[in-house]
């Protein structure tokens, strides 16, 4: 299989790895990366739906039965694709994660790498973001593992900013997800958009508002008012409340009949 290869500079990497090991030889892992970077080729050139089996292993000099080796249906090359571009952007977003920094630094640039990836593929790539596109839309299996992945970086920036007292406390894991849900119109590859919104604040702002929901502020005290000063709206303090009306000696009017439920 690999003495057939042709010259595609989307196996360059596979092959690479390929000689590393030895001449002629390709492990299954190996295959399987070549399988799916020349699918990727596919995709970004007539997009996931017009491409075939038959032309993915034409390419490698394969037969679409050797292809199916690796992957049992044209759908599951779609969805470990899909997965490789996914992976792409959660390791953008740990790498930002363990910058140096303030953990609302570090989520303020994980927050923008996210965003930067989606828009740039989203223009540059756009038939590769249609993949990822129709993934989410369909509710793939890859795509929950995703959001996952993408939660727990998220969680874990709260709970390190918990710790050292920048963040206030709460479950990290519904805290991240409230951050993500409000930046989703920036970060979510359904919403994403290539070009800006004049009627929405920038996705600075909007990090802005979440980090500042966050901030571990000083809890409000109430200082008691001593008694004939006035308070701080500048009125005079309320007067003492008057005795209760069965306090007071006042005869009791005669009796009247009452009705009851029970009569």
């Amino acid at each position: 299989m690999a003495r057939g290869m042709t010259a595609n500079p989307a196996d360059r990497t596979a092959r690479l790895a390929i000689q590393a090991r030895g001449p002629n030889i390709a492990g299954p892992s190996e295959t399987r990366a070549r399988i799916l970077e020349t699918a990727a080729e596919f995709y970004r050139r007539i997009g996931h739906r017009k491409t075939t089996v038959a032309d993915i292993a034409k390419t490698m000099s394969m037969s679409p039965a050797n292809v199916y080796r690796f992957f049992p249906s044209k759908h599951a090359i779609q969805s470990a694709a899909a997965g490789v571009l996914l992976a792409e952007v959660i390791r953008a977003a740990g790498e930002a994660a363990r910058r140096d920094g303030s953990a609302a630094e570090r989520l303020r640039a994980v927050l923008q790498a996210l965003e930067r990836l989606h828009a740039a593929r989203c223009i540059q790539d756009q038939r590769l973001h249609e993949l990822i596109v129709t993934a989410i839309r369909e509710n793939w299996p890859v795509t929950r593992a995703y959001a996952h992945r993408l939660s727990s970086v998220v969680a874990e920036l709260i709970s390190e900013g918990q710790v050292r007292g920048e963040f206030s406390q709460g479950d990290p894991t519904t805290i991240a997800r409230c951050v993500l849900g409000a930046t989703s119109g920036y970060l979510d590859p359904l919403l994403v958009t290539s070009g800006a919104s004049s009627s929405r604040p920038t996705l600075d702002q909007m990090t802005d508002f979440c980090i500042g929901a966050l901030g571990a502020g000083p809890k409000a005290t109430t200082i008691p008012i001593p008694p004939g000063k006035p308070n701080d709206t500048g009125e005079p303090p309320c007067s003492p409340k008057p005795p209760r009306a069965d306090n007071l000696s006042v005869p009791n009017p005669a009796p009247a009949h009452r009705s009851s439920c029970r009569e």
